[in-house]
C-alpha cells in the first residue's frame, strides 16, 4: 500500500464521513420511513404492531410494490415470505417485543409535567455555568444512602 499511499489518502470518495459508510444490509422496503411512521403511530396511540397490521398497511398503501413482490415469489410462498420479511424488519427496528399497555396518564399531563420540572430546574440553577452541572440518576429517596 506503500506504493498506493498518497492515492490512497488524497481519495475524497467518501467525503466528510469518518468511517467507509455504505455497509450493512440495504432495506428490500423501499418505503421504510413511512412504514416506521406508521409503526410509530400505532404504538404511540397504546396498539399492538403485528405483522398482520403492517400487511394490511402494505396492502392499502402500497399495491402495486406488494403485487410486484408476490408475482416475484413462487406460488405458494408470497405471503410467508413477506412475513418473515417484516419479521425481521420488525426486530431490526427494534419493535420485536413491544407490548402495548394502558398509561395511567395521557401523554399531555406526563408532558406538562416534565415541561413544569424543566422549567424549576433551569430556573434554580441558572446561576451555575452548564459544565458544571451533573446528571446523577438516584433511585433512593433524597438523603437516604443506597
Amino acid at each position: 500500500w506503500r506504493c498506493k499511499e498518497s492515492h490512497i489518502t488524497s481519495s475524497t470518495r467518501h467525503g466528510l464521513k469518518a468511517t467507509m459508510g455504505g455497509q450493512g444490509r440495504k432495506s428490500m422496503i423501499p418505503f421504510k420511513g413511512d412504514i416506521i411512521a406508521y409503526m410509530n403511530e400505532r404504538r404511540d396511540n397504546n396498539k399492538f404492531v403485528r405483522v398482520f397490521h403492517l400487511m394490511q398497511w402494505i396492502r392499502r398503501n402500497q399495491k402495486p410494490w406488494l403485487v410486484s413482490y408476490i408475482e416475484a415469489k413462487k406460488s405458494h410462498s408470497g405471503y410467508e415470505s413477506l412475513r418473515c420479511m417484516l419479521l425481521r424488519f420488525c426486530t431490526r427496528n427494534r419493535f420485536r417485543h413491544r407490548k402495548a399497555c394502558v398509561s395511567k396518564l395521557s401523554q399531555e399531563v406526563l408532558d406538562s409535567v416534565w415541561l413544569g420540572y424543566a422549567v424549576y430546574f433551569h430556573t434554580k440553577y441558572a446561576a451555575y455555568p452548564k459544565h458544571t452541572i451533573l446528571n446523577a440518576d438516584e433511585t433512593g429517596h433524597p438523603g437516604v444512602p443506597g
